[in-house]
């Protein structure tokens, strides 16, 4: 019968891991809760949205850089160039919104997988 002491005398606790290993939160976690693969995929379903939105406004942002530079050699779109550049500026301020959070979320599926711990940072 098998016991706790076939262990042997401890060596296996005693051998040296890498980090990445011993901190690895994915395998020794993630990977079987549902809770957390649901928000993972969540997380990763998300940026991917978050990442088509900001290529459609890049691409808004350029129809509209067209019409501001349309307005401004012809007489005939000036009108629309208060509007136009309000429009491109509120455009690219939402794709760099947009961009932050892309980072933050990526930001947050990395501790589903890894998070590193150094003692001389905790209190």
């Amino acid at each position: 019968m098998s016991s706790g002491s076939d262990l042997g005398n401890g060596d296996v606790y005693m051998m040296p891991k890498e980090r990445t290993v011993m901190l690895d939160r994915y395998n020794s976690h993630t990977k079987s809760c549902k809770v957390c693969l649901t928000a993972l995929a969540k997380t990763k379903n998300t940026i991917t949205t978050l990442r088509t939105m900001s290529t459609v406004l890049l691409g808004a942002t350029g129809s509209l850089l067209t019409v501001v530079v349309g307005s401004l050699v012809s007489n005939t779109f000036r009108s629309f160039l208060g509007r136009s550049l309000l429009a491109t500026i509120g455009s690219l301020l939402a794709c760099y919104l947009l961009n932050k959070r892309v980072e933050s979320l990526e930001n947050k599926v990395k501790k589903f997988y890894f998070v590193d711990y150094v003692h001389s940072t905790k209190d």
